[in-house]
């Protein structure tokens, strides 16, 4: 008689949807401020991947930021998931981007005041 595997043999660690979207977005690096401006020039000229990566370097903010509000929330809003912050966040993030960067005159996109030209996308 063969001996049957357990799911964690057969599929890895079995985590909650938390933990997997914690674990993915472990991989997620800070950007330093070059790359973000370097990301940003190449987001304004239509560039995608750029656009996309400066989303997800986004995430885990969004992640710390759904987390505080699902824990401080919890007992007078028990209907608010963690999960489902984390979905309004990122929608939000996505549509902050689009707005600011299809916007002749974006709000969410400011000149650095020390004299540059630097740009920057406020959330």
């Amino acid at each position: 008689m063969k001996k049957r595997l357990s799911q964690t043999a057969l599929y890895g660690e079995i985590l909650t949807l938390e933990q997997q979207y914690t674990k993915d977005l472990g991989v997620v690096v800070p950007l330093t401020p070059d790359q973000e401006q370097c990301l940003l020039d190449r987001a304004l000229k239509n560039d995608v991947q750029a656009k996309d990566e400066m989303i997800v370097s986004c995430l885990p903010y969004v992640k710390n930021i759904a987390s505080s509000y699902a824990r401080n929330y919890k007992i007078t809003s028990p209907r608010i998931e963690y999960l489902e912050l984390v979905q309004i966040g990122n929608l939000a993030i996505v549509e902050k981007f689009d707005d600011c960067l299809n916007s002749d005159q974006p709000s969410g996109l400011s000149n650095s005041p020390r004299g540059g030209e630097k740009k920057e996308i406020s959330l």
